[in-house]
């Protein structure tokens, strides 16, 4: 189960904005995902699967298939949500980046 945080902490030059710290704020993004992720497990379920959580900062699509490469994936699910077709067209989407550039198939589910 991989979560991906996107955003421009990989930047260098982002440091402290108002006596936030960038770092801090993503540090507890990585948290709160990782948490959602283990909540959505159920502790019965743990008993027969081995559940490996993961949370990962950077461009979702290419993390997504970094991750799937790495470990020899045989299949993606994504939950898919639409972001409208203006949005689409300008930026394209993760799922279909994913489609587009996996190497295994990619199973898409609506929430």
């Amino acid at each position: 189960m991989l979560h991906v945080v996107e955003g421009a902490i990989e930047q260098p030059h982002f440091g402290e904005i108002d006596h936030v710290s960038v770092r801090e704020y993503y540090r507890y993004l990585e948290q709160d995902a990782m948490a959602r992720l283990k909540a959505a497990v159920p502790e019965e379920a743990r008993v027969w699967c081995k559940p490996d959580e993961r949370v990962a900062i950077g461009k979702a699509y290419r993390k997504i298939l970094q991750v799937a490469a790495e470990d020899g994936a045989e299949l993606i699910v994504m939950g898919v949500h639409g972001k409208g077709a203006l949005h689409r067209r300008l930026f394209g989407s993760t799922t279909h980046h994913i489609i587009r550039e996996a190497g295994c198939p990619v199973l898409t589910l609506r929430g």
